[in-house]
């Protein structure tokens, strides 16, 4: 089986196929002229979400004057990208319950992906490129094909973990051992199962080379850049005072071609780490009372 067969096996056995508000939701951004308003009655349509929209709308990231009490407001206030940033967060981080603990440790996973996103987003506004919101989902949804595997073939993916110890690359390497294909190509499949833009999934798929790729090269190499700087963020500690930036593996090609410094990454973390727990709060209600 390749990564396109066991990505549309995924999504038809319902483990990770798309409510129908979040694919509606998706058709409806994507359409020219698209309306506030018209957003907005969508949201409405689940409760649940509608109350983490207006929750993200009021929090203080956006310092808003006055208390934000309408979905078609908060939409405003937030922005159509933002909204789909939100909705596949909320949607991601509640749709993977019930893997095995020692496969994953989901409040971990979940926080990782998300600083992932919010410091991709950061780079990016950093890097004049302007579509940040992108961004945020492709480091948000990075491993989005680990998870995928983790509910679909749980044991052979023990067989994986073997070698989680030896760090990310020794991973990808056994899963490509193991299934003939790594996560990253799977959860680019995934995004094409829901429609996802070609801009997005061809992130995900190149971030580990981002130089060497044609299509958005920059935005792979933030990407890749991001994926690193995430790993400090720890959802038991506080932020530390100082950072150890050389015990990651930044991809320094990436860094140099993007013209980033390490002072750069000491300033962005703190606002990162503060965002990333904020989010987190809203989309797992339960992450707060677990550290």
């Amino acid at each position: 089986m390749n990564a396109q067969e066991l990505a549309r096996a995924v999504t038809a056995q319902n483990f990770l196929s798309l409510p129908d508000v979040v694919f509606r939701l998706n058709q409806l951004l994507d359409s020219p002229g698209v309306t506030n308003a018209a957003i907005g009655e969508l949201l409405m349509t689940d409760p649940a979400l509608s109350a983490r929209v207006l929750k993200l709308a009021n929090c203080p990231l956006f310092n808003v004057a006055g208390k934000v009490d309408t979905v078609s407001k908060a939409v405003s206030i937030l922005g159509l990208n933002r909204i789909r940033s939100l909705v596949f967060t909320t949607f991601a981080a509640q749709s993977f319950e019930g893997i095995p603990e020692e496969l994953v440790d989901m409040d971990r996973f979940w926080l990782n992906s998300v600083a992932t996103g919010v410091i991709a987003r950061a780079l990016a506004f950093r890097c004049r490129i302007f579509d940040t919101e992108l961004l945020f989902l492709a480091g948000l949804l990075l491993k989005l094909g680990r998870l995928a595997f983790y509910c679909s073939r749980p044991e052979q993916y023990r067989v994986v973990l073997r070698v989680k110890e030896l760090g990310e690359a020794a991973l990808i390497a056994e899963e490509r051992a193991v299934f003939g294909f790594s996560y990253l190509e799977l959860g680019a499949e995934l995004m094409k199962v829901w429609q996802l833009p070609e801009s997005l999934y061809r992130l995900v798929e190149n971030h580990t080379a981002p130089l060497e790729t044609l299509t958005f090269p920059r935005e792979a190499a933030i990407v890749r850049i991001a994926s690193e700087l995430a790993l400090l963020i720890d959802p038991g500690t506080n932020i530390p005072d100082d950072l150890d930036f050389d015990s990651l593996e930044i991809d320094q090609a990436a860094t140099d071609a993007l013209q980033l410094s390490s002072d750069l990454f000491s300033g962005l973390m703190f606002d990162a780490w503060v965002q990333s727990f904020e989010i987190m709060e809203i989309v797992r209600p339960d992450f707060a009372r677990v550290y």
